[in-house]
């Protein structure tokens, strides 16, 4: 019975070795690529949604009213929870579509019950593409948004 001479078996080995060396590279090229893509586009939401400048204009503790304006980009920001002191509370009675889409420069105004609290923050999502990012406006008493 003869076997594979040494000379072929080497080749064998050493051509098996380097395909298997060529898959995994290219495997890890195009997990590299998929990965980076991820964060860029991760990143890209983060820098146009911090130019959202999401803000609270007025809270109006008589009738227990805030709003709010977005101001700079052109992306579309959904207010969707507040917090009157440290207590989140539902946001309701909106001059905008459930859930509020504000684009730059819209306002919208909504009910809470404010109370005694000295506090109102309001935290959004501005969405950018299919990646939304969570932006926060913040008023308090001595500002001159609170009346």
């Amino acid at each position: 019975m003869k076997g594979i001479s040494p000379m072929i078996a080497t080749v064998l080995l050493v051509a098996f070795t380097v395909a298997i060396g060529g898959i995994l590279i290219l495997w890890f090229i195009t997990l590299s690529r998929t990965t980076t893509t991820g964060a860029e586009s991760q990143a890209e939401a983060i820098i146009k949604c911090s130019n959202a400048n999401f803000q609270i204009l007025s809270v109006d503790t008589t009738n227990n009213k805030a709003t709010v304006v977005h101001y700079g980009s052109g992306l579309k920001v959904y207010p969707m929870i507040a917090t009157v002191g440290a207590t989140p509370v539902t946001l309701t009675g909106y001059n905008a579509p459930d859930p509020p889409t504000i684009t730059a420069g819209q306002t919208s105004t909504f009910n809470l019950t404010i109370g005694t609290n000295t506090t109102v923050k309001v935290i959004a999502l501005c969405e950018y593409g299919v990646i939304n990012t969570s932006i926060e406006a913040t008023c308090s008493t001595p500002e001159a948004c609170w009346h």
